[in-house]
């Protein structure tokens, strides 16, 4: 991650921005507050793959839920008893 402080103005009134600060201290410590989330499955699509239409981690995806849908099959709970009035 690179930030931008200080963009320029342009003859037009636009603006020209170049990034020019990083988010790491002097030891190489991630400065940035938040993490995200890490995958639980690491899967790359490299290029050729995305650019030829194939996504391998939704195809990874597809694979490991249909897997859990095989290994423990959602079951309906039972209708409760009709109440007596």
């Amino acid at each position: 991650m690179v930030g931008i402080l200080n963009g320029q103005k342009t003859l037009d009134n636009g603006t020209v921005e170049q990034p020019n600060n990083g988010f790491y201290d002097a030891s190489g410590k991630w400065l940035v507050e938040n993490h995200g989330a890490d995958p639980d499955i690491l899967v790359d699509n490299d290029p050729a793959s995305v650019m030829s239409g194939k996504d391998a981690q939704l195809e990874k995806a597809i694979e490991v839920l249909l897997k859990q849908v095989d290994d423990k099959p959602f079951n309906f709970p039972a209708p409760p008893p009709i109440p007596k009035k």
